[in-house]
């Protein structure tokens, strides 16, 4: 498997991989998606604009399709390229801002797909988070 790109830990980069990560688990992206991340005040909490964070969406796809054996066999969903997609956000807080931006991006075409969702549990489960924590942070801060 070829490395994927890295970047700096707890930057704005490495959150946004993240959010496009779970906006193209399912396998596509919707339109609803990129309007509910378009946020200026959503981005700007992780230090993202728009364009950045389709620059790091368009770097992502490119990756997933360079580590896979072939463009149809991409695995999103790949344990080993979740774990290089998830070290470098590091710091708790980040981490559940990270996920919480993911998940509304990703549900914002109004359907969670349960690649979407395994990946979300994976990235739960690997940072010590709970769907809990993760419904307390979007009901205070996204709506």
């Amino acid at each position: 498997m070829t490395p994927i790109r890295t970047y700096p830990e707890n930057s704005p980069q490495a959150v946004g991989r993240i959010v496009a990560m779970m906006m193209v688990a399912d396998g596509s992206l919707a339109e609803a998606e990129l309007a509910a991340i378009a946020d200026p005040e959503h981005l700007a909490s992780v230090g993202l604009d728009a364009h950045s964070l389709r620059t790091v969406l368009a770097d992502h796809l490119v990756d997933i399709a360079l580590a896979s054996k072939s463009p149809r066999e991409a695995k999103v969903n790949d344990p080993a390229i979740l774990d290089q997609i998830l070290a470098p956000v590091t710091d708790p807080a980040l981490r559940l801002k990270a996920c919480a931006l993911a998940v509304h991006a990703s549900g914002a075409d109004e359907h969670i797909d349960p690649t979407e969702q395994a990946v979300l549990l994976y990235m739960l489960g690997q940072w010590g988070l709970t769907l809990e924590d993760l419904h307390d942070y979007l009901s205070q801060h996204l709506n």
